[in-house]
């Protein structure tokens, strides 16, 4: 399953380029993009300013998924810490094989 699972990505990512190359050789239009606040008006081609919300967007979600896997190898080295300090604690028999209990 896990073959098919990588062809059908692979494929994903494929038709995705092309749909990208086909809007950046199709839309050649120029706008006008407004900062206000940092830069009055920069004139832009389309295809860039699609590209470059799409950069943005996969560095947004790069971090922020990034930080979440971080967070969650924290946690887990915690965890195993724990467990290898309570190992012996839960290795150990209460009772003797004739039954009577340990102390």
């Amino acid at each position: 399953m896990g073959f098919f699972a990588r062809l059908g990505r692979l494929w994903l990512v494929i038709v995705f380029i092309v749909l990208c190359v086909y809007v950046a050789l199709t839309n050649k239009d120029r706008v006008d993009v407004r900062f206000p606040p940092f830069i009055e008006a920069i004139n832009l081609p389309v295809y860039m300013i699609v590209g470059g919300a799409f950069v943005l967007g996969a560095l947004v979600a790069a971090a922020y998924f990034g930080i979440e896997h971080v967070r969650r190898g924290l946690r887990i080295r915690k965890l195993e810490k724990q467990l290898a300090l309570a190992a012996p604690v839960l290795t150990t028999p209460l009772a003797t094989p004739a039954g009577e209990l340990r102390p």
